[in-house]
């Protein structure tokens, strides 16, 4: 049996998606699609789920799979979401390797290391007044500022206890304020910290450049431009 599942999704037509460079023996690939591309030959494709009839309801769609996976393929040992933009680039086995016992992998924030201020960046990404709820209800229940912050478009996790009931509790806070889960996870980190092993990989999930924190990526995902509008 295959110890880690590659979980990616297009919806709302912004992304194509497109087979891997490289395919790992070590790794199962499926897709969450609006509609199955028959020319797509190593993903195995799944339509979507279309749950949501709010605001940004393409990007809540994309959630289940991207959060909830755990909750119906926990036979993997692990669990790699990346964005319809990237691609898996080195051996997951070698990532393990390297990285050692963790319970979550994911990118540090190139920009910003607070929620705080990502909800600030995202007030016209988003709904105006779920991202005002979010923040009065953060702050409310004692949420620290700078308490990190986190580029999710390509995270790792290993499944366990621990990370099914954060799964959960990441979905419920997408659910009940904006879309954008950056926001949301740390702040469920905050409430597991003493149950969650995070480990920061080296780099940063996408390319910055030209701009004042220009950087080079990382070398596990690599980020290409295959945008449709």
């Amino acid at each position: 049996m295959k110890r880690t599942l590659v979980v990616t999704a297009i919806t709302g037509g912004k992304d194509k998606l497109v087979d891997p460079e490289i395919v790992f023996d070590t790794c199962d690939y499926y897709a969450f699609v609006d509609e199955i591309d028959p020319a797509i030959k190593v993903w195995n494709q799944i339509v979507n789920y279309n749950f949501s009839n709010l605001s940004y309801q393409h990007r809540r769609n994309a959630k289940v799979p991207k959060i909830l996976t755990q909750t119906y393929w926990n036979h993997y040992l692990y669990i790699i979401w990346h964005d319809g933009t990237h691609q898996l680039m080195v051996d997951p086995e070698e990532i393990y390797k390297q990285y050692g016992i963790f319970d979550i992998l994911c990118f540090r924030h190139a920009q910003r290391r607070c929620l705080y201020q990502e909800l600030e960046a995202i007030n016209t990404m988003d709904d105006p007044d779920l991202i005002k709820q979010q923040r009065d209800f953060y702050k409310a229940v004692g949420m620290p500022e700078y308490y990190g912050l986190y580029e999710m478009g390509c995270y790792i996790r290993r499944t366990n206890k621990n990370t099914f009931d954060f799964g959960l509790s990441w979905f419920e806070q997408v659910c009940k304020f904006t879309s954008r889960d950056q926001v949301s996870f740390p702040f469920v980190l905050w409430q597991m910290e003493n149950k969650i092993k995070l480990k920061i990989m080296e780099g940063n999930c996408s390319q910055y450049i030209g701009t004042h924190f220009e950087n080079e990526g990382n070398k596990y995902f690599k980020h290409y431009s295959n945008h449709l509008k």
